[in-house]
């Protein structure tokens, strides 16, 4: 195909000896002539594709089943996975080779014909900018229908020796290669995308196409960062902002004070020998809140009720069901509010159950099996022999649900809700604010939306089968928030999940990277100092202003998943480490959570008390965000800075007041420097450092 030359705001097309170009001033892409990309010159960085690399990969066909073993019995919770879905790579052919220009960047046009599927490749450019943004449209070319899975597309690699690994773990792909640091980024409430280490691009379409019909990806944006992962993660940062992906930063006074006592009514078990069991009847959580506040917690979180209704929904109107056990829970509630303690409630977006759940649980599971019988007598007790077998929810409004294929809703260990569903979302929204409208709770924790999910196979589905994945469970939360800030401005939403895709809807997220990054020195796998350059990561990435919730105990590190041994971070660690570790929790930006019965192990119910009585004189500091630039000469030694700028007068320097919170996590004393400072601490020992003067130390 012959490429005609052109110009356009200085961005030029240009047919050349093996394809042609498509070039700024600082970005210069480099197609083959059948019109996919050969390499890349960014600034100073040349990208080139590696031998035996295919441009273009698709998913196509097949179908999801549930993983679990329908004879035998199954520890691990089922989930979706595909089966019998074709992998292909096939050969493209340039058609169409056009110009757009829009407001600020020229975009090319390319129509590249891939067998199956006709792929509209998408690339814009900028002049100044070090980089591309990218995004796809793809038609079905065959005479029948399509069922287009996913697309995958390789872009030129990083040379030969460059470490070319996402840094910390996050979405956006971060990647130093000695001449910049590429940054690779998309929109994580939309988009069910990742790129890896060698900028594989790969999509999540989920559509059946007809012949003829066309889906859309959105794509993604690739630039050259002049600076470290540092700089890079703030650049990807500020453009997300842009996109509207900004922290709420609303009310940040009450909740960086959050000090929040995780417990629950009933027997939580896990064994034959372990359980956590605290409390059997409301009024027996109601009496022990003054206890609770005397230790320092300002926030009472209440987790579902045991053994009935588990992390199981059966009716989201009715929290006295959800958390009760089918008792009041308004003499909690009230009590709280007389101590000036908040009350949150663990919400379960996951499914709904009936005793036909429970009887197969009962047959198909290991794990939690004391909870099934208990189900399968309480759910008539309160509802009904009629109403018992299935739930009202799943009855009524089969929309409101995942399939497995079909014609059956998928099995995890409930009736899995589809948060993609307009009727369920606006349900779970009146669920909301009916809680804080009549029961005047405080604020919700939202237990982990994404798991159980998977695409929705229903018939006739009114959107793509991948919207359940991703985008349902931002929908649902950004929904709630605005129902129930009519009713209540301040209200508080924390999600167990990941923070960017719930940045427009949540105040804080879980902490539970700087959790495991800590877990990961006690078991060798890393330093204190790798966990401030992984936290300080963290801060560059996130949101301006984001804050987490931090623990060293909540209910999923005492369970430990299916291994389910039932220990605190005192019995699992040891007092040093865990004293360590909940001084760094303590001391995080955010919030505080523990887990009822902590205070009794050890000496840590004393600890956490004094801990937080220093978190109280140091509020107003303490609403600064964190800082993690700042090292210590020692790597066992991590260190949080946080700085506020002092009142005015005249000739008072330095300008700023500090607080540092410096955690020692060798089990042996251990001699450092921070900023020149000679210190000293002991095995795990802990100090609070105001401006250059230690204040406390444990």
């Amino acid at each position: 195909m012959n490429i005609k030359t052109q110009n356009i705001y200085g961005i030029e097309l240009k047919e050349t000896e093996n394809g042609f170009t498509f070039a700024s001033n600082t970005c210069r892409l480099n197609f083959n002539k059948n019109g996919t990309l050969d390499n890349l010159q960014i600034g100073g960085l040349s990208l080139k594709n590696k031998q035996g690399t295919n441009p273009v990969a698709l998913t196509t066909g097949g179908h999801y089943r549930s993983t679990i073993d329908p004879v035998g019995k199954n520890k691990n919770w089922a989930s979706l996975t595909g089966e019998d879905m074709k992998q292909e790579a096939p050969d493209a052919t340039l058609e169409n080779v056009r110009l757009v220009r829009t407001m600020l960047t020229v975009e090319l046009h390319l129509t590249l014909n891939c067998g199956k599927v006709e792929i509209e490749d998408i690339f814009a450019l900028k002049q100044g900018e070090k980089g591309f943004t990218r995004r796809i449209i793809i038609t079905n070319r065959t005479d029948t229908n399509l069922t287009l899975r996913s697309l995958s597309l390789t872009l030129p690699s990083v040379p030969e020796g460059t470490d070319a690994r996402p840094v910390g773990g996050f979405k956006p792909a971060i990647i130093e290669t000695g001449k910049g640091t590429i940054a690779a980024w998309f929109d994580p409430r939309y988009d069910a995308d990742q790129i890896d280490g060698n900028l594989t691009y790969t999509t999540r379409v989920e559509s059946d196409l007809a012949e003829g019909d066309s889906v859309s990806a959105p794509g993604y944006t690739l630039s050259l960062v002049n600076g470290d992962r540092y700089e890079a993660a703030g650049y990807v940062r500020d453009r997300l902002e842009e996109k509207g992906l900004r922290a709420r930063n609303t009310n940040r006074e009450k909740l960086t004070t959050l000090t929040c006592y995780e417990a629950e009514i009933g027997p939580l078990r896990l064994s034959e020998t372990k359980c956590h069991h605290r409390y059997d009847h409301p009024s027996e959580l109601a009496a022990d809140l003054e206890r609770i506040r005397s230790l320092g917690f300002n926030t009472l979180e209440m987790m579902p009720s045991f053994l009935f209704p588990c992390y199981t929904v059966y009716d989201l109107m009715n929290p006295d069901i959800q958390h009760g056990a089918g008792e009041s829970i308004k003499s909690v509630i009230d009590r709280a509010h007389e101590l000036g303690m908040n009350v949150i409630l663990d919400i379960l977006m996951h499914g709904c159950i009936d005793t036909e759940i429970a009887d197969w649980d009962r047959e198909r599971y290991i794990s939690r099996r004391y909870y099934w019988p208990e189900w399968q007598k309480k759910i008539p007790e309160l509802f009904g022999e009629e109403r018992a077998k299935v739930n009202p929810l799943r009855e009524e409004h089969p929309d409101w649900f995942i399939f497995e294929n079909k014609n059956d809703i998928f099995k995890g260990y409930t009736w899995t809700f589809d948060h993609a569903a307009p009727g369920f979302i606006d349900w779970f929204a009146r669920a909301m604010e009916k809680s804080v409208a009549e029961w005047k709770v405080d604020g919700f924790r939202f237990d982990a939306p994404t798991w159980q999910s998977g695409v929705n196979s229903r018939e006739n589905l009114p959107y793509s089968g991948q919207a359940s994945v991703n985008y349902g469970h931002c929908e649902t939360l950004r929904a709630a928030r605005e129902r129930v800030e009519k009713v209540r401005p301040d209200v508080i939403f924390i999600v167990e999940g990941p923070y960017y895709e719930y940045a427009d809807s949540c105040d804080m997220a879980y902490s539970y990277d700087q959790y495991y990054s800590l877990k990961n020195i006690y078991d060798g796998r890393q330093t204190a100092r790798g966990v401030q350059e992984y936290l300080r990561l963290r801060s560059d990435i996130f949101p301006h202003g984001a804050m987490w919730l931090n623990f060293a105990d909540n209910h999923d590190t005492y369970n430990n998943g299916v291994v389910e041994d039932a220990l605190y971070a005192v019995e699992r660690f040891g007092y040093g480490f865990a004293k360590a570790m909940l001084f760094v929790s303590v001391f995080s930006e955010g919030a505080l959570q523990a887990f009822a019965g902590f205070e009794e192990r050890g000496n840590m119910g004393a600890l956490a008390k004094e801990l937080i009585a220093e978190r109280v004189k140091y509020a107003a500091i303490l609403r600064r965000p964190a800082e993690y630039d700042h090292f210590a000469s020692d790597e066992n030694v991590l260190v949080m800075r946080r700085r506020a700028e002092k009142a005015p007068s005249a000739g008072e320097y330095p300008k700023y007041t500090t607080l540092d919170a410096i955690a020692n996590f060798s089990d042996k004393e251990t001699i450092f420097t921070l900023d020149g400072r000679e210190m000293k601490l002991g095995a795990y020992g802990c100090a609070l450092v105001h401006d250059g003067e230690i204040v406390y130390r444990v």
